[in-house]
């Protein structure tokens, strides 16, 4: 399950529970059929994982991806932090106290903002592979 990718090639694995609700039941049903259909490079690990197996994904990783809407997860940021890893955010109160701190947060305010430093990181981080 765990390994590196060959150079050049780049994986978005989205990881937790993933629940949709009454905001985002549309957007989040048309993500996993996107995601079932995909030919590759997107995995989905849908559920709660015990702290070693959680922390195996922060190891793998190399950006974070936070895109909540909502509640309060600042301790997730803190673990992507610890393990050296560039994270890009979306703009909840805690998410933007804690980067306050740190080089390594990019906080986004929208889906477009998103996208595009999620391309970014992306190019830089395929380029460095090569």
């Amino acid at each position: 399950m765990f390994g590196r990718l060959p150079k050049g090639r780049a994986e978005l694995w989205i990881v937790g529970d993933f629940k949709p609700n009454e905001r985002n039941r549309e957007f989040k049903h048309d993500l996993l059929v996107d995601i079932r259909n995909c030919r590759g490079g997107v995995r989905l690990f849908r559920r709660i994982y015990p702290p070693e197996r959680y922390y195996r994904f922060f190891e793998e990783a190399d950006c974070v991806l936070l895109p909540y809407e909502s509640g309060a997860h600042e301790d997730i940021l803190k673990d992507a932090i610890t393990y050296g890893k560039a994270v890009i955010a979306s703009d909840l109160p805690g998410f933007v106290r804690v980067a306050r701190k740190t080089k390594s947060v990019i906080i986004v305010h929208n889906d477009a903002e998103l996208l595009a430093a999620m391309k970014r990181k992306l190019r830089k981080t395929c380029a460095n592979c090569r």
